[in-house]
């Protein structure tokens, strides 16, 4: 009798030991899941925009952004966000969310959809000063679907000879290793390029471009950071017409410069000179963080010109 309790015992301990095994390794999946990210960015900021695009993001990563300005009375800002479906680095589709009117921060949470593989906000329309009752503030992610590459037409190898082998011959192969490179860097007025590569062999999964943007950005910066006592500075935005708290600041900080900025605003050809001396207090102490260059022209009397 107790050898027969003994070996029940034994079975019934073998059974627990396999549950718990095949629980543990349940539990180990589970937890190599990824776990859905929180990331915030100040928008009034140009590298909060800048640090977002370098992002790639997953199912249920929740973007929240501040740094709103809110409308001129009378004026209405609406937020909406726009995917555009990407399979093999074709658009197939898009859908809007709308996010609300006259925000000053906005949540914006990636689809989950265990089909795609990620996604990249890739475009930002910021609201701008006096352009319109009702603007349109627009962020546009692509969400890229598995890659699926074409087959390969496949040629018999020839006959092996006694100086050349196929084993010798025939190419390595090896797994992919993609990472997002920056294969050409923006220009002002010209966009970069962004590609999704195999660091191996140089596939080219996915790509996007780098908006021209970031260049007149960085650019203006230095260039007035750098500038000599009482010098000039003169840039091309290109379509970029508008300004941000941030630089204005910046060129605050260097008063005694003066600087000039071309643009382009509706296939139109402009000019706006920021004379040395220039007193910006105007709208860095306002509540607006973003302006078109007409609507900052006006609020520091000065004038754009057409080219």
């Amino acid at each position: 009798m107790e050898g027969k309790i003994t070996g029940t015992g034994k079975r019934i301990m073998t059974m627990m030991l396999s549950v718990i095994m095949v629980t543990g390794i349940f539990a180990g999946m589970k937890l190599e899941v990824r776990a859905a990210k929180t990331y915030s960015f100040d928008l009034s900021d140009p590298g909060g925009f800048m640090f977002a695009l370098q992002n790639t993001y997953y199912s249920d990563d929740t973007l929240f952004f501040t740094g709103f300005s809110q409308p001129p009375a009378g004026d209405s800002y609406s937020y909406i966000v726009r995917w555009d479906y990407i399979y093999n680095s074709k658009r197939v589709g898009s859908s809007i969310t709308t996010c609300g009117e006259n925000l000053s921060n906005v949540s914006i949470t990636i689809p989950n959809d265990s089909q795609y593989d990620y996604a990249k906000l890739v475009d930002y329309t910021p609201p701008t000063v006096s352009q319109g009752p009702i603007q349109v503030v627009e962020f546009v992610f692509n969400i890229y679907y598995p890659f699926t590459p074409s087959q390969p037409t496949v040629t018999p190898p020839s006959q092996p000879t006694a100086a050349h082998s196929t084993e010798s011959s025939a190419a390595p192969s090896h797994e992919c290793s993609f990472q997002w490179v920056t294969t050409v860097e923006p220009q002002p007025g010209i966009d970069g390029l962004e590609e999704y590569k195999c660091m191996s062999c140089g596939m080219v999964k996915e790509s996007q471009p780098i908006p021209a943007s970031m260049a007149a950005v960085k650019n203006l910066y230095g260039f007035i950071k750098d500038a000599p006592e009482n010098g000039n500075v003169t840039i091309d935005f290109g379509k970029l017409h508008t300004i941000s708290d941030y630089l204005l600041n910046k060129m605050s900080e260097r008063s005694d410069v003066t600087v000039t900025i071309s643009f382009e605003y509706y296939s139109a050809q402009y000019e706006i000179t920021f004379p040395s001396g220039t007193d910006y207090s105007t709208v860095l102490e306002d509540e607006d963080t973003m302006y078109g260059y007409f609507g900052v022209a006006a609020r520091l009397g000065l004038t754009v010109e057409a080219k």
